[in-house]
This record gives C-alpha cells, sequence and structure tokens, in this order.
C-alpha cells in the first residue's frame, strides 16, 4: 500500500484544525457537549493526523483555501483563520525552499499572501516572497 507524501488541506479541515487543533494534533480532550458529528469528525481527524506523523506527511494548501478564508465574514473569526493560514502557509513555503521547488500555485499564493494584511506584520517573511 502506497501512503500519501503530501496531504492538501482543505477549507474545512483548516477551519477544523483551528478550533479542535489540541484535540485533533495533542490527543486533548474532546469535549462532551459537541454535536455527534463534531466529534466522530474530530476522532477521525486525530487518526489521520497521527498517520500523517508517522509517514511524515507535508500539509499543503491551496489558492482556493486562502480565498474562501479571506470571503469569512466575521472579522474575529477571518482574523484567527487568516493568523492560523499563516502558520501553515510559512510551513509550506520552507517545504519549497529547502527541497528547492517551483510550483505556479504555490507562488501564486505568495503573491495575494503578500498583499493581505497578514504578511505586513512580518517585513522579514514579506520579502522573501518578492
Amino acid at each position: 500500500m502506497n501512503i500519501p507524501r503530501r496531504v492538501l488541506l482543505d477549507t474545512n479541515v483548516v477551519n477544523f484544525t483551528l478550533d479542535w487543533g489540541e484535540a485533533i494534533c495533542d490527543g486533548g480532550d474532546v469535549p462532551d457537549d459537541l454535536p455527534q458529528r463534531d466529534v466522530c469528525d474530530i476522532l477521525a481527524l486525530r487518526d489521520i493526523f497521527l498517520t500523517g506523523q508517522r509517514a511524515l506527511w507535508q500539509l499543503a494548501i491551496s489558492p482556493t483555501t486562502y480565498a474562501e478564508i479571506m470571503a469569512t465574514r466575521d472579522g474575529v473569526r477571518a482574523a484567527a483563520l487568516e493568523n492560523w493560514f499563516g502558520e501553515l502557509w510559512a510551513y509550506w513555503r520552507k517545504f519549497f525552499e529547502e527541497c528547492d521547488l517551483s510550483d505556479a500555485h504555490a507562488d501564486s499564493l505568495a503573491r495575494r499572501l503578500v498583499s493581505s494584511r497578514y504578511l505586513a506584520a512580518l517585513p522579514q517573511e514579506a520579502e522573501v516572497f518578492h
């Protein structure tokens, strides 16, 4: 059986890991008062991420994910998602740089990210994408 080396995180998973990252990635407690569907999703993602840690998966994100995050209407939620996306993006770009890769989608996303307010707080990071 071939285990994937790279996993694309869609917007839903980015949202869910923002909300329940401790339970998914660190084995934290799952609140008792959640809907059963959410509990099942958290536990499933925990198992998936555990496999990914053993398989050394590369977590990938896409321009579509960024566009969807930027369309979030709740300002507080949008800011939290943009910060979380920024962390994921920095990880993804580091992988590209270490492996000397070029990807049209990643470059396109970098241009969008540079124009966002997220990198304004990190001028040294913004310089990398110019």
